[in-house]
């Protein structure tokens, strides 16, 4: 893979994180405003909507934290160290 096709995969992994953040504290919001309230039918859906939500969300956040891990780019072993460091 070439070096312009990484970094979009990174960014588009590192927008599913934030995506699935989001996505995920509304989910929860959602489904725990609602808990109180589960024996309307009409709340029970909305809160396994919710809890759905939340559950699909952390799938995107792993996956997109996931591919963020693979998209690092190894350290190089045969570079002398920092520059301006001691040079042994």
């Amino acid at each position: 893979m070439d070096a312009v096709a990484a970094s979009r995969v990174a960014a588009l992994a590192m927008t599913a994180s934030y995506v699935g953040a989001i996505g995920l504290g509304f989910g929860l919001g959602r489904a725990l405003a609602l808990i109180d309230r589960l024996g309307a039918p009409a709340a029970r859906a909305d809160a396994l909507v919710g809890a759905g939500t939340a559950v699909a969300a952390l799938v995107c956040v792993g996956v997109g934290l996931l591919v963020q891990h693979w998209c690092r780019v190894p350290d190089d072993d045969d570079r002398p160290g920092p520059p301006g460091g001691p040079v042994a």
